[in-house]
């Protein structure tokens, strides 16, 4: 990083000076003879070396900076790269030590390919010196790749495989190649074996690669896609920073980048809810408006697209400003709803063309393969965009927050302890914790910790103490009806009424709890983030109730291609690892897990593999266990593709509701890790919200600070 800024900053005109400075700066006896090398060529040497960038990819990543400065390489591209096949020879080392080696694959973080997850078992290298070993792949490749290689102890046991190597590079920078070599002293981890314990001297990895449109379906599509956006669009020509759409806009338009970059941005205000404020780091926006930090949370370049939340839902967006001197962008007017309109006519008639209405409501005649082109091209982007923002989801969720450093781990231990306790998914947060009385008509007042996080309420008698008792109460917040600050001389206890389903019943029952606390101001703090939490399980149903997938066009492609799986408690749903299948709840609830921890929790009208459906890929990396007595649609990729075949507008429809329903996760995900004000509804609530900086505290306005104190 530091020999990055240094040539970043002008300081150093190329990445070796860079390199090579810090190398001197970092070593308190430099020695001139070793350079940047700071192992020793000599086999058992103990002179000192140098303490330069040991990193193979960590140097890489210094040149590409090199290359952005110097040669006009734009990083923030969406440069895809089919990757065919990956060969290495056969040293010495594996002749007489063979290895059980298995491969992943994975862009922006999120896996696409796991070598064993495809052939159920280690690839064995050995055998004969010399002979060239091959691994097949067929994937596309996009942004930061890391391909890792894991030594297995057997052939067939995937839970103890241990990393071997792992080679880090940007598809951006091999443009037109048609196979990208990386000899060992390139290779992370390998580079240290000086003493070729492991591996050969000569060892090297050979990626087999295109650029080439017509080498893979997808890449052809995408391809395709882009065409027909400079055909059907309209261009778009903005300077740095101009504002390509704006926070709770009714922008409807659809972009595709062809030159520059964007930035979405959320922009926190006062009198936004605290939990708006609350980001995977901590506080990004300080009490004073002078001051306002607008953290950045998403980059697109080149090639990719943006505006689908209001192009496809209707939804609300956070604020896309243009981030480079020159943008220049191709969009499509469209109003998508009109297609739905065409149903009418029936299912089978006689046009190869649909009349659709823009945002003006001015029809325009686009035919049956344009549409399904622009959809499916569209699946594809959206796959990857909810790929890496579920992906960014569980690694946030590990991070800690450094605004409570004091009650770091009390919090922390805390929340793992919820976590296990009640199997909840890892991405949940502790917002709010305090002593309190609690009283409802079963019970009499007695004294419990209330302890919020981002979508359950837990009720702990125990009180003290970093972890809870097994006997707490939990409330989902989809289950709460009302949240109200008790009115006359008592002002510090609030009214929580919620839906509690009566398993032995079989009914919902409504239930009412008064909890006290010691102070008002106290009470005022717990109430705000109640109605938070209120407001959000009420729009998470709204997600739900209104979901794509409930389109007549997906229930026919259910009728007609769907396996139904009918799971009891506990069961598993092996087919969700195993496939490249996507999976719709119909009834029940499905918990799904990931590196063996709960991450989701998928409920009715919900679904799981998206993301492998469309890019038709299997990579292992979740399994789902049913919650409670489940029926599950299991719908095959080859299956739906075939039978879309026979019908073009139900293929056009089924498509358009496919990436609706991507986009409404992508827009969940983004709430819940980077909240804002963006995240209010657009129209006249949202509207109301952002004009008035100072909203009665009646309406459920919350604060704009966060109470973790347990006292």
């Amino acid at each position: 990083m530091i020999s990055a800024f240094l040539l970043w900053s002008g300081h150093r005109r190329c990445a070796l000076d860079a390199l090579e400075l810090f190398t001197f700066r970092r070593t308190r006896d430099f020695d001139i003879e070793d350079g940047l090398e700071s192992l020793a060529e000599e086999v058992g040497s103990t002179r000192k070396q140098n303490q330069g960038v040991e990193g193979p990819s960590q140097i890489r990543y210094v040149h590409y900076l090199e290359a952005i400065l110097y040669s006009r390489i734009e990083p923030t591209a969406l440069q895809e790269m089919f990757l065919r096949e990956i060969s290495f020879s056969v040293g010495e080392v594996q002749s007489q030590k063979p290895w059980y080696l298995s491969c992943q694959i994975c862009c922006m973080r999120s896996v696409v390919f796991d070598s064993f997850v495809h052939k159920n078992s280690a690839y064995f290298v050995g055998g004969v010196a010399g002979e060239r070993f091959l691994i097949p792949v067929n994937v596309i490749t996009y942004g930061d790749v890391q391909i890792s290689f894991f030594l297995h102890n057997q052939g067939t046991n995937i839970e103890h495989r241990e990393l071997a190597f792992f080679i880090t590079f940007n598809t951006s920078f091999y443009f037109g190649s048609e196979g990208i070599t990386f000899k060992k002293n390139c290779i992370d981890m390998l580079k240290k074996d000086t003493q070729n314990k492991n591996s050969d001297s000569t060892f090297e990895v050979l990626l087999g690669v295109s650029y080439s449109s017509s080498c893979f379906g997808h890449m052809e599509t995408l391809d395709k896609f882009r065409k027909l956006f400079e055909c059907r669009g309209f261009a778009v020509s903005c300077s740095k920073g101009t504002e390509v759409i704006s926070e709770g806009s009714e922008n409807h338009k659809l972009y595709l980048i062809l030159d520059g970059a964007v930035e979405g941005v959320v922009i926190g205000q006062e009198n936004i809810a605290s939990e708006a404020h609350r980001h995977p780091f901590g506080l990004s926006s300080p009490s004073s408006k002078e001051s306002l930090y607008i953290p950045i949370v998403g980059i697109a370049g080149k090639n990719s697209v943006f505006g689908c939340s209001q192009f496809l839902n209707r939804g609300t967006s956070m604020t896309y400003r243009v981030r480079t001197e020159k943008f220049q962008a191709a969009a499509i007017d469209m109003d998508i709803d009109s297609i739905d309109k065409n149903e009418s006519k029936g299912s089978h008639f006689d046009s190869s063309k649909l009349m659709v209405a823009n945002s003006s409501g001015i029809l325009k005649s686009w035919s049956f393969s344009e549409l399904v082109l622009l959809f499916v091209g569209l699946s594809l982007h959206l796959a990857i965009k909810l790929a890496f923002i579920k992906n960014e989801g569980f690694r946030l969720s590990a991070q800690r927050e450094f605004d409570h450093c004091d009650s770091l781990d009390d919090v922390e231990l805390l929340r793992l302890n919820i976590l296990k306790q009640f199997v909840l998914p890892i991405t949940e947060k502790v917002l709010f914790s305090a002593k309190c009385f609690f009283k409802s008509d079963s019970n009499p007042n007695k004294r419990i910790r209330l302890i919020a996080l981002k979508k359950h309420i837990v009720l702990d008698p125990e009180v003290f103490g970093p972890t809870v008792s097994a006997s707490s109460e939990i409330i989902n917040f989809t289950e709460i009806h009302n949240v109200d600050l008790k009115r006359g001389i008592n002002q510090s206890t609030l009214i929580l009424s919620f839906n509690n389903q009566n398993t032995k019943k079989g009914i919902q029952e409504r239930k009412i709890y008064e909890i006290g606390f010691q102070n008002h101001e106290k009470s005022v703090h717990a109430y705000e983030f109640l109605c938070y939490m209120h407001r959000s399980g009420k729009r998470y149903m709204k997600y739900m109730q209104e979901s794509p997938l409930k389109n007549s066009a997906v229930q026919d492609v259910i009728h007609n291609c769907a396996i139904i799986h009918t799971l009891e408690t506990n069961e598993a749903l092996c087919e969700v690892t195993t496939t490249n299948s996507a999976f719709i709840v119909r009834s029940g609830s499905l918990m799904i897990f990931r590196e063996c921890q709960a991450w989701r929790e998928i409920n009715e009208g919900g679904s799981v593999g998206e993301v492998d459906f469309v890019q038709g890929t299997v990579t292992g990396q979740l399994s789902a266990k049913a919650q409670c007595d489940t029926t599950v649609y299991e719908l095959k990729s080859k299956d739906v593709l075939r039978f879309l075949a026979l019908n073009s507008f139900l293929e056009v429809r089924f498509w358009k509701c496919f990436c609706q329903y991507m986009e409404l996760q992508i827009l969940m995900h983004q709430e819940y890790h980077y909240p804002g004000s963006w995240c209010l509804p657009n129209g006249p609530e949202g509207k109301n919200w952002r004009q008035n900086s100072n909203q009665d505290r009646t309406e459920c306005q919350p604060l704009t600070q966060i109470n973790l104190s347990s006292d």
